[in-house]
């Protein structure tokens, strides 16, 4: 399933990438969602990317812990894994997205892309599995759990100070939408964090 997303993915962002009329129709605009109604836009905007380097990096990042978190699912849900895999991602999807619909609601210049809510809720699920997992950050090896805390103290901070084009809102709400969905899908696995957590 992760290798799907990604590659269906990539094929919308690369078609959108030269089809103007295409991407403005699926990007995130809270205009359009709140008063023309198109409430398609709150998926259809993780689905096309700003540019190459923003596609590779969320697509890259969902490769590399997709597959992780598509195993624990395996082993907890059996047949059922697949979908609730599709319900964490695209659940991460919309849920990143309801505080900058709120945020923005009355800003009619407001627009974003990207799957980074999706692919955060994907990320924070694997650390939930196995804190100690190295993730490298700008090819810094560093224990998963630490890079959540930073990552999470990161997207506040920036959230706060709004000097970028990039939606951390989005970031850290599916992050957190990552760690309650799989929590209350399978609440032994707060335990077994908790546990792995421990074994340090």
């Amino acid at each position: 399933m992760t290798l799907l997303i990604v590659i269906v993915t990539c094929a919308i962002s690369i078609i959108a990438f030269s089809k103007r009329e295409l991407f403005n129709k699926l990007l995130f605009a809270p205009n359009k969602i709140l008063i023309e109604k198109e409430w398609y836009r709150m998926v259809s905007h993780g689905f096309i990317h700003a540019d190459w380097m923003h596609l590779f990096f969320n697509m890259l990042a969902l490769y590399m812990f997709g597959g992780i978190v598509e195993d624990y699912f395996d082993a907890i849900f059996g047949g059922k894994s697949t979908y609730y895999f599709i319900l964490l991602y695209m659940g991460g999807l919309i849920f990143a997205s309801l505080r900058t619909l709120q945020k923005e609601k009355d800003n009619y210049m407001y627009s974003s892309v990207g799957a980074s809510g999706a692919v955060s809720a994907i990320v924070f699920a694997s650390v939930l599995f196995d804190p100690w997992h190295s993730i490298y950050v700008y090819f810094i090896k560093m224990p998963g759990i630490v890079c959540a805390i930073g990552f999470v103290a990161y997207s506040i901070y920036m959230g706060k100070k709004n000097i970028d084009n990039v939606n951390h809102d989005a970031h850290l709400w599916g992050a957190l939408f990552g760690v309650a969905f799989t929590i209350v899908m399978e609440p032994r696995v707060l335990g077994l964090f908790i546990g792995k957590l421990l074994e340090y």
